[in-house]
């Protein structure tokens, strides 16, 4: 899928040469290549898959290598469906004109098939498209045990899960990157689902946890399974078919029966989608709303490397802007939940470690370049962009974490532009 791009940047100086850590203080460097090294940058590029961008890369493992039964979807069933399913809604995102509606995607024959082909839906790079599910069981039910067969049949969005781009360097700015650099044509999201959980991911190796949900108010966020205990207990007035429409499930929640936190939620710290009570601490989110995440207190990628002594820091795109309650904040699509420290205890608000690491970027990404060329965050950055993964079957992707207008999520930004951010940002 394709999806939004939040600007996140964490950058940790390995040779501590100036920021937090002193000359002093700094571990002394390693020898060899690695030595020569003082500043690691991560762009997390978020929410298109390898495929969906990269599937005719020359060389890669790509849709060329994957023989015809493999790419063959079945129905909720089992059986082989006949065609796929159309686009519920239609392929283009809202307010597009001129829109491709459901009607125009019906009989899609079984198989891949390109997005921009001119022969077909002829929707080039530059066009937004609707949004497809990412979420932790959908994702597994998807993936059908490892034979990733039933992406069509548990999709919000249809066929489009078999989408792709019929791309080259022509016409993806990155092409050209990957040709020079390496390409990971074999990379996999580190977590089920979305955005939420893969940066949890990112940062902390783990799944947030809330404990005795079924006590909370988060109660009614608790997912009902089927006896698998990995898939969604489907509702009885849910199509059969995935022809007739998308599925629907008894409740499709945030929270696994066992209490680890796996689709979207609000962090306990502002800036968070869920408002402070109302005469409350205007720094908190309110603990009352069934949304708000309780702060996480396990062990981060911040944490090992301050006991490291190495300086680092997260730039979120917009940050201060949503500090700030700024009005034109939902111009840049700021994304609460892709800021990920901001879950953790030891985050929180009026903490040194908060000041120290938590840092704004700027609308888009202006404060966080200004530290780079100023030399201001030689010894601390991250940034991040993104997740691997995506609700469609052809979607392996990654992600990249700017929150200022430059989002590669279907429903939010062409990837057309995604991939000239990212490579701006390189």
């Amino acid at each position: 899928m394709k999806h939004a791009t939040t600007f996140a940047a964490i950058v940790a100086a390995l040779s501590c040469c100036c920021g937090l850590a002193t000359a002093a203080d700094a571990p002394a460097k390693p020898a060899g290549v690695v030595g020569q090294i003082d500043t690691v940058v991560v762009i997390y590029a978020e929410n298109r898959s390898f495929d969906d961008l990269y599937g005719t890369f020359p060389g890669a493992n790509g849709l060329s290598n994957a023989s015809p039964a493999s790419l063959l979807q079945r129905d909720r069933d089992g059986t082989v469906l006949k065609e796929l399913p159309p686009i519920w809604g239609g392929l283009t995102g809202k307010g597009v004109t001129p829109a491709i509606n459901e009607a125009q995607t019906a009989h899609l024959p079984n198989r891949p098939f390109a997005i921009d082909d001119p022969k077909g839906l002829n929707l080039p790079l530059s066009v937004v498209t609707r949004d497809l599910w990412h979420v932790f069981f959908q994702n597994q039910m998807q993936i059908d045990g490892g034979k990733n067969d039933k992406f069509a049949a548990w999709a919000d969005s249809g066929g489009l899960v078999m989408g792709h781009y019929a791309t080259n360097e022509k016409n993806l700015p990155l092409w050209a990157v990957a040709k020079k650099y390496a390409l990971a044509d074999n990379f996999f999201q580190a977590a089920f689902g979305g955005s939420f959980l893969n940066h949890q991911w990112l940062i902390c190796a783990c799944t947030p946890v809330y404990p005795n949900a079924d006590q909370s108010p988060a109660k009614d966020r608790i997912a009902v399974l089927d006896d698998s205990g990995t898939a969604l207990k489907v509702a009885e007035n849910s199509p059969k078919s995935a022809i007739d429409g998308p599925p629907k499930f008894v409740r499709d929640g945030a929270i696994t029966p066992d209490f680890y936190i796996v689709n979207t939620s609000a962090p306990a710290y502002q800036p968070s989608f869920v408002k402070p009570v109302e005469g409350g601490d205007p720094l908190l989110a309110d603990p009352s709303n069934p949304a708000t995440v309780p702060p996480q207190t396990q062990k981060t990628i911040g944490d090992l490397l301050s006991d490291k002594g190495i300086d680092w820091a997260w730039y979120g795109g917009a940050w201060q802007m949503a500090l700030d309650h700024d009005p034109d904040l939902s111009s840049v699509v700021f994304q609460f939940h892709h800021q990920p420290f901001n879950y953790y205890a030891d985050m929180a608000p009026g903490t040194e470690a908060r000041k120290a690491h938590l840092r704004d970027g700027g609308r888009d990404g202006a404060e966080f370049i200004k530290a780079i060329d100023s030399g201001a965050a030689a010894s601390r950055l991250l940034q991040t962009a993104g997740q691997p993964q995506r609700a469609c079957r052809l979607r392996r992707g990654a992600r990249r974490r700017p929150a200022y207008r430059r989002c590669d999520r279907p429903s939010r930004e062409e990837p057309a532009m995604g991939a000239y951010a990212g490579r701006r940002d390189l």
